[in-house]
């Protein structure tokens, strides 16, 4: 099962990797001639490079980018728990009750404590459950990614904000783009579980050559970082209405926002495991007040990682001495 899992994971970034450098390569053809002059971001100058970087230093600190996040974050956690409870419920139905707890103690060794109590008290209650059955795990994710998808609406007008957008999609395109990028971003953190489910002895025993399970373990990361990556390419590409977005004004923002939310949820993670104490002030509930930080830290790196293509872009296409609208005004004037 384990090497099916890492033969998967493997063709489909493969799939992944040569789908994007694929489609790139056509854009870059159908180019208009009058787009051969706009530059690429690595063509800009230092100067230039300073202007972007300074910009996008302020915004991590603007605070109503930081009520943006937090909107996308609260609903967010509001998904999380219904969503969480047919995911366990399924991985108990199909995977058994021993496999599960065994699979979610693998995952706990990455979490603070408060953290993985919080999971394993949802599973606990989960197993003490006799009514549980397919229908009402169905139920209960189907529940999770709507109100998932209500979590995107605010990410897409978050985006529309930093791209001085107003959201004139029609509606059910609107929710449609949300749902498909909720299953997207769901699709991701699938593989990163599966990805950190796979252990060398176990890739040993399933034949796999002695020296790939050796580097495993270094590998993992760096195909963790791909497929965030290429999750976040496709959330910034469909989720604004701005149109049709070059990939290359998108990857820069998508692999930034992907270094920023791995180093930021390593850095979390050990704030909370070793300097913080939230059990004694929040008691039972510091599960989740650190799984909502965590969201809304995830949700301000991918409003950053958004922004950093939208300064890069516009520095590239406009002289110089243009300035582009200030986010804040952006964000004042949103419909």
């Amino acid at each position: 099962m384990i090497q099916r899992a890492f033969q998967f994971i493997w063709r489909l970034l493969s799939m992944i990797a040569l789908s994007v450098s694929g489609y790139g390569l056509i854009q870059r053809l159908r180019t208009h001639k009058d787009d051969m002059s706009i530059r690429e971001p690595y063509e800009l100058t230092l100067s230039e490079w300073k202007v972007s970087l300074k910009e996008t230093w302020r915004a991590l600190f603007d605070k109503r980018l930081l009520t943006l996040s937090g909107g996308v974050a609260f609903y967010a956690s509001l998904a999380v728990l219904p969503a969480l409870a047919g995911g366990l419920a399924l991985l108990g139905i199909f995977a058994g009750a021993d496999r599960s707890s065994h699979s979610l103690d693998i995952i706990s060794s990455y979490l603070p404590d408060e953290f993985a109590r919080f999971f394993s008290d949802q599973l606990s209650l989960l197993a003490s459950s006799r009514s549980t059955n397919i229908v009402a795990a169905l139920i209960a994710l189907v529940l999770g990614i709507w109100t998932a998808s209500t979590a995107v609406d605010n990410l897409i007008q978050a985006f529309n904000a930093v791209y001085d957008q107003v959201e004139d999609r029609r509606l059910a395109r609107f929710k449609l783009i949300s749902l498909c990028l909720v299953l997207i971003i769901l699709g991701a953190f699938l593989l990163i579980i599966i990805l950190l489910l796979i252990s060398t002895p176990a890739l040993v025993a399933r034949g796999i050559t002695p020296w790939v399970a050796a580097v495993f373990p270094y590998l993992r990361w760096i195909l963790i970082l791909i497929i965030i990556s290429s999750a976040l390419a496709l959330v910034y590409r469909y989720a604004p209405n701005r149109g049709k977005l070059h990939w290359r004004w998108i990857s820069w923002g998508a692999v930034t926002a992907a270094f920023l939310w791995l180093i930021g949820t390593t850095l979390f993670f050990l704030y909370v495991q070793f300097i913080a104490d939230f059990s004694q002030a929040y008691g039972v509930l510091a599960g989740m007040f650190v799984l909502m930080a965590w969201i809304e830290l995830s949700c301000h790196i991918v409003i950053l990682g958004a922004y950093v293509n939208y300064r890069l872009q516009w520095q590239a296409i406009n002289a110089p001495t243009k300035q582009p609208t200030p986010i804040a005004f952006r964000i004042n004037n949103l419909q």
